[in-house]
């Protein structure tokens, strides 16, 4: 073999060489904190802290001041972990909480946990078992090496000893004993919003897990996944939930549900009153939306009630589109008004059930509990003691509101502008729903006080979006150029 040969054959040996030992650096590096985490936990949390920090537009200088503030001193810029890595977070099986980080500079990091110390928040550091050890807060074990740092807890008195034993294991542990090849981690990689959490639904508290078992109409949570992710700019905050079923019987329950709510086509977005204070929209077909409403004993009770005095049932088999519902204002829940500020559309495929309106007028006139009129052949409204109810079928779309006003609006419709500006989004979703924040600023600065609810008054708009059932976003929009996150965190 000659020279220019086994040259060649060298060349290629070094450089293979130098890409697996690039590659094998940077994939440890970016692992370190998520081979601390076990493999059997039941929830486990990413955070891309600097990636959060750029989207929400944080400078370098306030990001040494968020340093501070967490630290609660002027004279540190830095904590001693990378936080250009993934920190972890993550419920352990028997219960206990853990967050996992990688370590860039242990002095600064030893320097620190002295700082707590002489705040009276931590215990001074020692040296056992090859590691540093200090209890922050008195009930959170912590505990780091050169190459990452593990807190877990809350833990007090004998029982540290035993998460001790515990942490040691999980800092000696390799990746393939870790959470890497975890079913969590595997839907976790999918997630790219800077924060995201995986977690069995069983983590949820009794409350939460009967609520959703109800919801669900399941009999247990066993096979059911929730995943979160928060991202944001400067302007708003998204919130992503994904309910991941490998459960047969919830699956089967979804695809129930899919085929119910269809995508949203988007024609009554125009019809949208300009001062909504809350607007909802689905695609939906009458017959199967009357199947799932007769499923709960009180809708039931209630469609029983209606059909007494129209064919109720008619008009929402007759439903094939659209649907909206919006309520204008606060007025009727606060006592300033009587007519209830509502008002549902729907588009229709028939028109059917006013055939049957002269009988609706004769039974209303024998019936002293009610009274029907007929202000059209397709308009009519509907008297109960002091309260008044207008309905009726306008370019075969069905009207139903308690206002006089949104009743005349039907004529005239003005569009509501932020919804007309988002119609091309709105428009192949499943359900969307809008709340306008502006009116509420009064309530929510009576009753939220100084409570984290008061940061609502920093946004515009709630918005809620579901684009598979199973699948929501939610969006809460701030004015354009607020930095509105940046004044969260801050407190600006």
């Amino acid at each position: 073999m000659n020279k220019k040969i086994l040259s060649i054959i060298a060349g290629a040996a070094l450089i293979v060489a130098a890409g697996i030992t690039v590659f094998s650096l940077m994939r440890s590096h970016k692992d370190t904190a998520l081979i601390s985490v076990p493999k059997d936990a039941t929830a486990i949390a990413r955070i891309d802290v600097m990636t959060f920090l750029h989207d929400a537009d944080f400078s370098s200088k306030e990001g040494k001041q968020l340093i501070q503030q967490i630290m609660q001193t002027e004279n540190i810029t830095e904590l001693g972990l990378d936080l250009n890595s993934p920190v972890y977070g993550f419920i352990t099986e028997s219960g206990d909480l853990g967050m996992s980080a990688a370590v860039d500079d242990v002095d600064a990091l030893i320097e620190n946990c002295h700082h707590l110390m002489q705040q009276g928040r931590a215990t001074e550091i020692e040296k056992q078992r090859g590691y540093h050890w200090s209890v922050i807060e008195q009930k959170w074990l912590m505990c780091f090496d050169n190459d990452k740092a593990l807190l877990m807890g809350p833990s007090v008195g004998s029982a540290q000893d035993g998460l001790r034993a515990k942490m040691v294991g999980l800092m000696q542990q390799s990746q393939k004993e870790s959470a890497f090849n975890s079913l969590l981690y595997t839907y976790l990689k999918e997630k790219h919003e800077p924060i995201a959490t995986m977690a069995e639904a069983d983590v949820l508290p009794n409350d939460f897990r009967e609520l959703l078992m109800k919801q669900l109409k399941v009999k247990s949570l066993d096979g059911i996944q929730l995943a979160l992710g928060l991202g944001s700019d400067k302007d708003d905050v998204r919130i992503d939930a994904d309910l991941i079923a490998e459960q047969v019987e919830l699956k089967q329950r979804l695809e129930e549900l899919n085929s119910i709510f269809r995508p949203i086509k988007g024609d009554l977005i125009n019809r949208a009153d300009e001062s909504s204070l809350l607007w909802t929209t689905c695609n939906v077909k009458g017959e199967q939306l009357l199947e799932l409403l007769r499923k709960s004993p009180d809708l039931r009770t209630v469609l029983i009630g209606l059909n007494t005095i129209v064919d109720f049932d008619l008009m929402l088999k007759a439903i094939d589109g659209d649907l909206t519902a919006e309520c204008t204002s606060l007025s009727f829940i606060l006592g300033f008004r009587r007519q209830l500020p509502v008002r549902l559309l729907a588009r229709l495929d028939n028109e059917d059930f006013l055939t049957q309106s002269d009988y609706w007028i004769k039974s209303a006139a024998a019936n002293p509990a009610y009274e029907l009129m007929a202000a059209s052949p397709h308009d009519f409204v509907a008297v109960f003691d002091d309260k008044q109810a207008w309905f009726g079928v306008k370019d075969k779309t069905l009207y139903l509101t308690g206002s006089s006003s949104l009743a005349n609006a039907e004529k005239s419709a003005t569009p509501n502008a932020y919804l007309m500006a988002d119609r091309s989004h709105i428009k192949g979703l499943r359900f969307y729903a809008s709340l306008d924040i502006q009116p509420l600023t009064v309530l929510i600065s009576t009753f939220a006080g100084s409570s984290p609810l008061d940061r609502l008054l920093l946004f515009q708009r709630i918005n809620l979006e579901m684009g598979e059932v199973g699948h929501f976003t939610l969006k809460l929009v701030a004015p354009e150029g607020s930095n509105v996150v940046k004044k969260i965190i801050l407190g600006k």
